[in-house]
């Protein structure tokens, strides 16, 4: 009598045991065991921030913390996060004490972070609710990834999505990134990726993101692109891509050259090829044909029938004069 009330106890204990890991199972249990740091960099960004925190807080995957950094922000920025920080304590903040630009504000952020994925997301962009989770199965899943993205939607100051072709990156696939910045801000990747890589470059400010996914790529790290859109970026008249417009063709250009300078030869000669010639696309929206008659050499040394791949209007603006 003894021995059945010991296999019936242990019996129910079993029970117990594996209908809570089916629940958790279910509802996601495992996946929250993986801390996510989402570093929030934002300079004079009280417009939108409020907007793109919520966003974060609001997430259905909850393991996960928010570190903002303020760049010495002279706007109501400081009030607005330290409300956050008082009400959610996964919200973390740093402030500077001086401006030192966003790769900087960046590499404080991840230097900070304890999570085993990193991601980092604009103060006037917005995640969806399921954006975080979509991410975290896919690493969790796939071990051989170090990074995933998805696609994002474009939306104006009011938050109104809107069909608009971005002259400088667009969301492509992982082969593409030497030819641009085609990541995106939709994405999440292993927090050893940051160190092997050695985090922001000061030196690359206004293209530190696509400059980290070069390195990032040349060191062999495996990106992969989902399908999935669950981020909202904005177009915003007042955000350094538009107020510094010509300022990112020109880092864009110099940071492609040097890139190719150093890597071509772990490149196909196809990318190689594409990516002298997106130069050329930077070179004429800087209206500099010197420089885009030079990159166009160095895409034709590549494939004498490189000249083919130009758009029309640039194959007209480099024969003017």
């Amino acid at each position: 009598m003894k021995l059945w009330k010991i296999v019936k106890y242990w019996g129910y204990k079993y029970f117990q045991y594996t209908a809570v890991l089916f629940l958790r199972q279910r509802n996601g249990g495992f996946m929250n065991q993986h801390l996510v740091s989402i570093v929030l960099p934002v300079y004079n960004g009280a417009r939108f921030l409020c907007q793109s925190v919520d966003s974060i807080l609001s997430q259905t995957y909850t393991n996960f913390e928010l570190i903002i950094v303020d760049d010495c922000s002279t706007d109501e920025t400081p009030g607005i996060i330290e409300e956050y920080a008082r009400k959610d304590r996964r919200v973390r903040t740093i402030l500077h004490s001086q401006n030192q630009y966003l790769p900087q504000a960046l590499n404080t952020g991840f230097d900070a972070a304890k999570g085993v994925f990193f991601t980092w997301t604009s103060d006037d962009n917005i995640y969806k609710p399921n954006a975080i989770k979509h991410l975290v199965d896919v690493l969790v899943q796939r071990h051989d990834v170090d990074l995933v993205y998805g696609n994002e939607s474009i939306i104006d100051d009011a938050g109104h999505v809107i069909e608009k072709s971005n002259a400088i990156a667009s969301i492509g696939s992982p082969e593409e990134i030497p030819i641009l910045s085609c990541v995106g801000g939709y994405f999440l990747f292993r927090s050893q990726v940051y160190f092997d890589v050695g985090g922001y470059e000061s030196k690359w400010f206004l293209v530190e993101d696509w400059q980290f996914w070069l390195k990032s790529y040349n060191a062999g790290k495996k990106f992969v692109r989902t399908k999935d859109n669950h981020y909202l970026y904005r177009d915003n008249t007042t955000s350094l891509s538009m107020t510094k417009a010509r300022e990112v063709q020109e880092r864009c250009l110099e940071l492609s050259l040097e890139n190719l300078r150093k890597h071509k030869s772990k490149y196909t000669n196809e990318i190689a090829m594409r990516a002298y010639l997106k130069c050329v696309g930077f070179a004429y929206r800087l209206n500099d044909k010197k420089a885009g008659i030079a990159c166009l050499d160095l895409a034709q040394e590549i494939n004498r029938d490189a000249l083919s791949w130009l758009k029309p209007e640039i194959l007209e603006w480099l024969e003017e004069g």
